[in-house]
């Protein structure tokens, strides 16, 4: 169950049941929050929560919604609709409709981009800025705090104030977590080791082996650490977006590859699914505890 607040006060609920003929057993948002894509969100939480069994996706609804709402369904991949079964309504025809997971899924997908600028969900950017791939060990040296600045050998500045997805790379091969690039600082080797050594998490022989032959270097200044409740493999990602996802040697936009804008996207929405959902006046989607 997903219940989204505004000020405290509950504006948006939404019940999935999971099962191979999944159902979507209730979607409200109150009038004063429509307009402002909660539904297509709500409806895109609860496909992800039911992708490992359902096979199909079901949910009834009166006829009066049904016109009203057309457009919205259809969108889903919901074009179809028959009397259902059972008639809950003394004076209105109760309607049922059904269509493939897949279905469902594809049209996912297509909403993402427009998603991602509006909402976090659990705290996390449904759409970074850029990826940042990483070492293991310096991955984990960040989630854990003991490395706050990465170096780089080329790196644009335009990236200061700008949030990253972290990717770990092979054997882990997965997203891990963001961070907020506080600040990018330009200089020579060894200024940016003398000013940042004990937060760059590497010893002096490997920072020297890593920056040897470079005149200037950039140090990234990390801050806000947003860790993934678990890492997310690269190729279930991909699996999932259906295309492959290729890492980055050493960072990438993810507003110059599709593959990464709905890779991040779909990481956001792996960690928003097991939670209720809350909305601040901004119009930020965070986790709670499960209803």
């Amino acid at each position: 169950m997903y219940v989204g607040y505004l000020d405290g006060l509950p504006i948006a609920t939404a019940v999935a049941k999971l099962g191979p003929d999944a159902k979507f057993c209730h979607l409200r948002i109150s009038p004063e929050m429509r307009d402002q894509h909660l539904g297509e969100l709500l409806f895109s939480l609860m496909t992800m929560d039911v992708r490992n069994t359902a096979r199909s996706v079901h949910f009834t609804l009166p006829e009066s919604v049904w016109e009203q709402e057309r457009e919205f369904f259809a969108s889903f991949g919901f074009s179809k609709v028959e009397k259902a079964g059972l008639q809950y309504r003394l004076f209105e025809e109760e309607l049922f409709c059904r269509t493939p997971y897949s279905v469902v899924w594809d049209a996912v997908l297509e909403k993402l981009p427009k998603l991602d600028h509006i909402y976090q969900i659990g705290g996390y950017q449904v759409k970074p800025d850029v990826v940042l791939s990483l070492k293991p060990v310096y991955a984990q040296l960040i989630l854990t705090g003991r490395k706050t600045v990465e170096v780089r050998r080329r790196f644009n500045r335009k990236w200061a104030g700008k949030r990253a997805v972290l990717y770990a790379s092979r054997p882990l091969g997965a997203l891990i977590g963001e961070a907020l690039i506080a600040d990018v600082v330009s200089g020579t080797p060894s200024a940016i080791w003398n000013e940042y050594g004990k937060a760059i998490g590497c010893s002096i022989r490997e920072y020297e082996n890593y920056v040897t032959g470079a005149t200037e270097i950039s140090a990234l200044i990390l801050g806000e650490i947003l860790p993934y409740i678990s890492p997310i493999p690269l190729m279930q990602v991909s699996h999932l977006i259906k295309r492959d996802v290729r890492a980055p040697q050493s960072y990438c936009s993810v507003e110059d590859s599709n593959s990464w804008g709905k890779a991040v996207a779909i990481a956001a929405m792996l960690h928003g699914v097991s939670h209720r959902i809350q909305t601040d006046h901004e119009g930020t989607l965070s986790h709670g505890t499960n209803l």
